[in-house]
């Protein structure tokens, strides 16, 4: 006697798209008649950050921010104090949002936070980040000193 396949077995069709999960789904919708994508959308947010950073006094500094978006972030904005910055010779955000103080100086201690933007609109700001800033300038002075006898 001849074993009778269930109708679940009879719709098994190949898999072409590379991922079973999608391949199940085509399969309990009886492909091709209807096919579904999924697609997750989500606000842009930023991750996980330090609460502090120390960065050197004259020497170049670096803060990321680090976001997670679906569709990606087109735009990182910082600000320091509740102020937005603007890229200047001193202060610039690169392409992926990390902000880069060339010539750290004393002044620019204080509390950054960033914001992300995606298609979707702005995201949160981060949490504060209070930024230290340390060492000292070490002023070398050299003396020529012509003695005449």
């Amino acid at each position: 006697m001849k074993a009778r396949e269930s109708s679940w077995q009879r719709n098994l069709t190949p898999c072409i798209f590379g991922d079973e999960r999608v391949c199940r789904l085509m399969q309990l919708f009886s492909w091709p008649t209807v096919l579904l994508w999924l697609v997750i959308s989500d606000r842009a947010r930023v991750l996980s950050m330090p609460s502090r950073i120390y960065l050197p006094l004259g020497m170049t500094g670096r803060i990321d921010c680090p976001v997670e978006a679906n569709p990606p972030v087109t735009l990182i904005q910082w600000s320091k104090d509740e102020v937005h910055l603007m890229n200047h010779s001193h202060v610039k955000v690169n392409k992926q949002g990390t902000l880069i103080i060339s010539s750290v100086l004393a002044s620019d201690q204080g509390q950054y936070s960033c914001r992300p933007y995606s298609p979707l609109g702005e995201g949160q700001n981060s949490m504060p980040i209070q930024v230290i800033v340390k060492g000292q300038y070490l002023v070398c002075m050299l003396f020529y000193v012509d003695v005449c006898v």
